[in-house]
């Protein structure tokens, strides 16, 4: 579970810093030299809800497959416990906010238009670290924070190894890991094979050589730049996939695959909503209990265990 692993600052912070999203530099490959990119609008909640169609949009409309409301009470119950924990201990901690995670995948909807300025590389979410007093602090407040029997360890025990918490997390991945199996088609389908090869005519019309759009993907993501010619490669991408309509195609087809296979596993379903309304009880009772108890709610690490099983901030 998350509370069994040395955590470092940055997963203290990676959900939170609110919405906000930087571009890479330009490199402007054609001069040799690095220009000073243009602004990319910040990505709002409005924004991205106005940003389909895109693959898997399936995902925004199960709230079990996308459990954002539950993720963020636990992580709030979390961030109150170590700040209770961290009290008890002489410390004053900054606790961090929830950020609905989601959010950048939506930023990389191939339909998002605002986001072509980033070309192919992933948004970058602000880090709220640098202005965060908790990264601040001396050596005797990150022990506390982290060290063995560490405020984060312990809350994190009561949050997400609690019963519901736990039945939740397995079977849910269970789950997610059956959907993706049955969504993931659409590339070897007749329709997805002619969606991608209108697409890829579409692109040399543009002069570019590139038969779908993983292969621009992997020409350009992932170096932290976005040169001039990856942007004009990109809009050239969204053009080409709005006149191929194939995202508008794969997000409907991948809708259907999603309501078949809600078909066959509705029973499962039903059991892991239950036990989602659970898990959210859950997080309620132990909210008074920590309220009541104060850091005497917070479990004790066995020290074995912390060291030998990792896990991650829930997104």
């Amino acid at each position: 579970m998350l509370s069994r692993m040395k955590i470092g600052v940055g997963a203290l912070v990676a959900a939170a810093g609110g919405i906000l999203w930087a571009s890479a530099p330009f490199a402007d490959t054609t001069q040799g030299s690095s220009v000073t990119p243009r602004p990319v609008a910040y990505a709002t909640e409005e924004r991205i809800q106005n940003a389909w169609p895109v693959g898997e949009e399936w995902r925004y409309k199960a709230s079990w497959a996308s459990p954002q409301l539950l993720f963020a009470q636990q992580y709030g119950l979390w961030q109150r416990g170590i700040a209770t924990c961290m009290a008890a201990a002489g410390s004053d901690y900054s606790p961090y906010t929830y950020v609905q995670s989601d959010a950048i995948f939506s930023q990389l909807n191939p339909l998002y238009e605002a986001g072509v300025s980033l070309g192919y590389e992933e948004p970058v979410q602000r880090d709220p670290e640098a202005d965060s007093p908790n990264a601040q602090q001396p050596p005797e407040f990150q022990d506390a924070l982290f060290g063995e029997q560490g405020c984060v360890d312990r809350s994190g025990e009561l949050v997400f190894s609690a019963p519901a918490a736990a039945a939740f997390a397995d079977m849910q991945g269970t789950l997610m890991a059956s959907v993706d199996r049955a969504i993931g088609g659409y590339a070897i389908t007749p329709e997805g094979q002619e969606r991608v090869t209108s697409w890829s005519s579409c692109m040399t019309s543009r002069s570019y050589d590139f038969g779908a759009p993983a292969d621009a993907q992997m020409e350009f993501a992932d170096d932290g730049v976005v040169s001039r010619q990856e942007e004009r490669v990109r809009r050239a991408d969204y053009q080409c996939d709005l006149a191929s309509g194939l995202t508008e195609s794969r997000s409907k087809w991948e809708a259907a695959a999603f309501s078949s296979w809600l078909n066959v596993n509705a029973a499962s379903v039903s059991q892991l909503e239950d036990l989602q309304a659970r898990a959210e009880s859950e997080v309620a009772s132990l909210g008074a209990m920590l309220s009541e108890q104060g850091v005497a709610a917070l479990p004790n690490i066995d020290p074995a265990v912390a060291e030998t099983t990792a896990s991650t901030v829930p997104d």
